[in-house]
């Protein structure tokens, strides 16, 4: 019951507020009371995330980077993982989106509510801008969240295509 111990450890933070050792249970116990809330705002981010990204919005992504936290990410393209970052932002892109859906949202927590693990699906299409050809997109992702003194950041994100999905070109 982890409203009966928030309270609880509420209380003894009350008693000794200085140094208490009580604090960090207390802050556990309140991110387990209201994850709900808690998650329904990591999947607002992601999707934040995953749109400044199409749209080529570098300062909205920002509010979700770490100074010490590289940001590594696997394209549904299944290319090796690399570090996504401001120079990210810079490299010409060979497609359009026409549209991009997250989907089937779900969010897990370690056991001290310090990271969570978003998993979702992603569907849309893209064209490519040399051909105009359309292509369907079709894929499964996760994404790691660490809950740092400067709030929620992104830390991994993975995609691969869903069975007979596609992804993103190579």
């Amino acid at each position: 019951e982890y409203q009966k111990a928030l309270e609880s450890q509420l209380r003894a933070v009350d008693f000794a507020q200085f140094g208490s050792p009580y604090w960090n249970f207390a802050r556990i116990y309140y991110a387990k009371v209201n994850q709900a809330d808690l998650s329904k705002q990591l999947m607002k981010n992601q999707k934040e995330v995953q749109n400044a990204i199409i749209v080529s919005d570098y300062k909205t992504y920002s509010k979700y980077e770490h100074p010490d936290i590289k940001h590594i990410t696997g394209d549904s393209n299944l290319s090796p993982f690399y570090a996504f970052d401001k120079a990210s932002f810079k490299e010409a892109q060979e497609i359009d989106w026409n549209k991009f859906e997250l989907e089937n949202m779900d969010v897990t927590y370690s056991p001290n509510m310090k990271t969570a693990v978003i998993t979702f699906n992603g569907s849309g299409s893209y064209t490519f801008k040399d051909t105009e050809k359309e292509v369907p997109y079709s894929t499964r992702g996760s994404s790691v969240w660490v809950n740092t003194d400067q709030g929620w950041k992104i830390m991994h994100s993975s995609w691969a295509p869903n069975k007979d999905g596609i992804g993103i070109p190579e």
